[in-house]
Formats: C-alpha cells, sequence, structure tokens
C-alpha cells in the first residue's frame, strides 16, 4: 500500500538546535546539502522552515551521524497501566520518523489505544475486526507484508484490534521457544528499518515475555504514585527472569512520565527511584501537560506546537535514545579545539 500522509517534518529551528550549530551555520548546510523545503514553505521568509524527513536524515549523515545498521528493536514495557505507555510509543516514534529514521511500531496490546492514537480514521483507512493485525502473522494466515500500515514513506505500523487478546494462545501454540516467537518475525525485517518500537499490554504474560525477548532495550514509563514504583519493581524482575530463563542480556531505561515539579508527590517518587535505579533513568523527565492529550483528542502534530513542555520533553528524550544529544556536543567541541 501506498503511505497514508507525507513524511513528518522538523521545524528547521528544531533542527538548528539539535545540531547545535548557528543560523548561519544550518544555512549554509542546507545549501551543501541541497535541501528541499516543503513547498508552500518555500517563500516563507523570517519563519521556520519544515524541513522533511529524508532531508533531515541526509543533514545528520553529512555530519557524521551514523543510523543503526540494523533495527534497533525497543519495547515500552510496564505492568500498571496510565503511566504514559502508549502516549510515549506514539510521540516517540513520530519524532524518531522526523529525524529521519525508518521506524515500525508494533502495537501488541488488544486495546489498540496507539493504532487509534494515529487517527488513520483522518487518512480514510479505519481499522476494525478484518484489519490484519501481528495475530494473523502467528497463526500464519498473513505475512508481514500484509498487516504493516505505511502511515508516513518512513513511519510504519503493524496495527491492533480486540482479537490479540489471544496472542498467548496462539504464540504457546505455534512456538516451542518463546524467546523466538516473535523475533524471527522482526528478523526478517530488521535490515528495513532503523528502529522497532513494540507498545506493550500492561500485563505480565507470554506476549510480553516474547516481545521483551525480542528487544534489545526495554523502556519502562513510571508515574509519580506508589502503584506506578511498585508496577516497576514487577517489571525490572520479570525482565530479569527472562534474561535468566533465555540468557538474555537486555538493555533497561525508565522515564518519568506525568512529572510535575510543583507536586511534593511527584518530587518524592522521582527521588526515591533515582537513589536506587539511578543508572537507569533518562536524564528527560516527561512533565504533566494538556498538549499530550489534545494532540491526540485534536488530531494535531503536538511538535508543530510553538511553545509546549510535551513537545520539548519528548523530543529531548527522542534524541537521547538515538544518542543525538551527546553525539553533536562532542562532534561540535572537537571542531572547536581543532
Amino acid at each position: 500500500m501506498d503511505p497514508l500522509r507525507d513524511s513528518f517534518t522538523i521545524k528547521s529551528s528544531d533542527l538548528r538546535q539539535t545540531l547545535n550549530v548557528a543560523p548561519a551555520t544550518l544555512t549554509d548546510l542546507f545549501k551543501k546539502v541541497g535541501v528541499s523545503f516543503i513547498e508552500d514553505e518555500k517563500s516563507t521568509r523570517g519563519q521556520a522552515k519544515n524541513v522533511p524527513s529524508n532531508e533531515v536524515r541526509k543533514i545528520l549523515e553529512s555530519r557524521g551521524f551514523q543510523y543503526p545498521t540494523k533495527a534497533k528493536v525497543i519495547s515500552l514495557m510496564m505492568c500498571k497501566g496510565g503511566v504514559g505507555k502508549t502516549t510515549t510509543t506514539v510521540f516517540v516514534s513520530q519524532r524518531l520518523s522526523s529525524y529521519g529514521a525508518k521506524v515500525l511500531v508494533v502495537d501488541a496490546d488488544s486495546q489498540g489505544n496507539t493504532t487509534s492514537a494515529f487517527a488513520l480514521d483522518q487518512y480514510g483507512l479505519n481499522i476494525d475486526e478484518e484489519t490484519p493485525i501481528l495475530l494473523d502473522v502467528i497463526t500464519g494466515t498473513c505475512t508481514l507484508d500484509d498487516v504493516i500500515l505505511k502511515i508516513s514513506p518512513n513511519l510504519h505500523l503493524i496495527p491492533s484490534n480486540p482479537a490479540n487478546s489471544i496472542l498467548d494462545s496462539k504464540i504457546r501454540e505455534n512456538s516451542k521457544n518463546t524467546s523466538i516467537a516473535i523475533k524471527k518475525y522482526l528478523d526478517q525485517i530488521s535490515h528495513l528499518y532503523d528502529y522497532i518500537i513494540i507498545d506493550c499490554a500492561p500485563a505480565l504474560n507470554l506476549t510480553n515475555t516474547a516481545m521483551v525477548s525480542a528487544s534489545d532495550l526495554v523502556i519502562m514509563p513510571v508515574a509519580p504514585d506508589k502503584f506506578s514504583q511498585m508496577g516497576l519493581e514487577q517489571t525490572l524482575t520479570e525482565i530479569s527472569q527472562i534474561e535468566s530463563d533465555f540468557n538474555l542480556n537486555i538493555d533497561k531505561k525508565i522515564v518519568f512520565t506525568k512529572f510535575d515539579a510543583r507536586e511534593f508527590t511527584s518530587l518524592k517518587y522521582l527521588t526515591d527511584i533515582a537513589e536506587v535505579h539511578k543508572s537507569k533513568m533518562f536524564s528527560t523527565m516527561v512533565r504533566t501537560a494538556s498538549d499530550l492529550k489534545n494532540a491526540i483528542t485534536k488530531k494535531e502534530d503536538l511538535f508543530n506546537y510553538k511553545k509546549s513542555n510535551a513537545k520539548d520533553d519528548y523530543d529531548n528524550l527522542t534524541k537521547e535514545i538515538m544518542g543525538l544529544d551527546k553525539f553533536f556536543d562532542k562532534k561540535n567541541k572537537k571542531e572547536a579545539n581543532a
């Protein structure tokens, strides 16, 4: 199928901040690489341009940045719901694609919230019980090509619907080794993507065991409340058991979500978790913001908001995941000292 929409873009002002260069340097880069802006943006003066993702990729590569040679598989997992797992999946995957990465999102939750959040209906595509999903790949009724939807040229989705609720039983029936039940399929397409992002259900089950086993990194979103903290410890214990059972070594990172520095509980739980798991925590904290809900509900692009804590936080988190934050800081320091 053809992509449902054009690629996601990034504002030239945001790109300049990521590259950590002066406006004149960015202009020179645009000329050197031969950047083509969105046509209706070309004549706009004094305002940030919208740079298509394929042009962003060319700019980053021209500065020496390297994308993964094979897909980095990242699962978002937390056995407690309501921690911002799906929200993080959607906005990180979108921002990864804006930075030129080739991204596949796998909705492995039968609730299908990630699928819904992409608002495919605005492009005339409705997800229903007839839509091919991951379950159909596991049972052999569909191929991976059949289930992958191309949202944009470099952001693809394997959608979900309630039928995925029986994934556990079908994985058990169709695979003797849970650790490769999902990995064997992702390995077939890993050369096509830079990142494969999996949104897991808020549960401890066989499906999540298969997803984690296929992952290079597990990101655990944690909200500032007691039950979320308990959920973190349960999730970490489960991952450790999976690593032990299948002789795996999986990177684990924690992102603190729904953070409000004005609230005592936010500061308390952040401090408590950091004391135990500081080495696993992302530097970026996602602050609580109405923009997140508004962007999804109104089917708007969060990253087109002019002033937004949510936009800034998910941009920074994405740069941490890609390593862009440290790469260009080191590169610019090296060039300055040359």
